[in-house]
């Protein structure tokens, strides 16, 4: 699967950071950004556009951490426990999948942040504290902002979702039947193979437009994908169990 192109080195630029009127990362994680902007939606668009490797790893540390803190009365500096062998397991899986080079999901992440996870020994007595973790995590939030956050933002944007299908300028249209009032869509045109028509013009399915074209395959309207449902399973479940830490501090 594609790496992530994280490298750089340093905090990365944030100037893409989109304006106040769209929601951030952490609304749309936190399932607060409402329609269009779901999590759901966010969640198909980063599996479409192979970015989901940053959600992936933000849930799988945060699954870390929650083991590890369950954990961590019984952990022996000295010799191997059940719950130590577990950790060191989860660890190992961290890093043969996200940040090890070659790994099947890898994360270029700069350096530092590498050398310093794939510098921990003993791991199945002495399982790494969360607080490794951390610059990992920020820098991946981050890269999810600036990288994928404000791409689907004008995604939407460009396919009109940002638009409620269902009301056109107060009226409701139906699926692209006439609506309520007895009237055809806005401008008194004909809906075009049942999907909303606005200004007269044709608004395309997700499904149908090109990849690279500025207009971003989403498959929201089919209904999400095994990958998506599986990735959105894990987020809830982070965020019902103490999500801050898939979240920005």
């Amino acid at each position: 699967m594609q790496a992530i192109n994280v490298s750089g080195g340093g905090e990365p630029s944030m100037g893409r950071t989109p304006p106040l009127r769209y929601p951030n990362t952490d609304r749309i994680l936190s399932g607060d950004a409402g329609e269009p902007y779901t999590l759901e939606t966010f969640v198909d668009y980063l599996s479409e556009n192979h970015c989901i490797e940053l959600l992936d790893f933000l849930s799988e540390t945060k699954t870390y951490i929650d083991a590890y803190r369950a954990s961590a009365p019984d952990i022996c500096a000295t010799k191997m426990t059940s719950d130590s062998r577990r950790l060191g397991k989860q660890w190992k899986s961290l890093m043969s999948t996200y940040i090890t080079p070659g790994a099947p999901d890898e994360l270029n992440f700069p350096q530092y942040i590498r050398a310093t996870l794939l510098d921990r020994t003993n791991v199945m007595i002495l399982p790494p504290s969360p607080a490794v973790l951390e610059p990992a995590m920020r820098y991946a939030h981050e890269m999810l902002t600036e990288s994928a956050l404000m791409p689907f933002i004008q995604s939407i944007r460009l396919s009109g979702n940002h638009i409620n299908r269902n009301n056109v300028n107060g009226r409701n249209n139906m699926n692209g039947r006439n609506n309520m009032n007895g009237r055809n869509n806005m401008n008194g045109r004909n809906n075009m193979n049942g999907q909303n028509n606005v200004n007269g013009r044709k608004n395309l399915s997700p499904s149908s437009e090109p990849h690279g074209s500025g207009q971003i395959n989403l498959r929201a309207i089919s209904g999400p994908s095994s990958n998506t449902m599986y990735t959105l399973r894990r987020v809830r479940g982070a965020l019902e169990n103490g999500g801050g830490y898939l979240l920005s501090d």
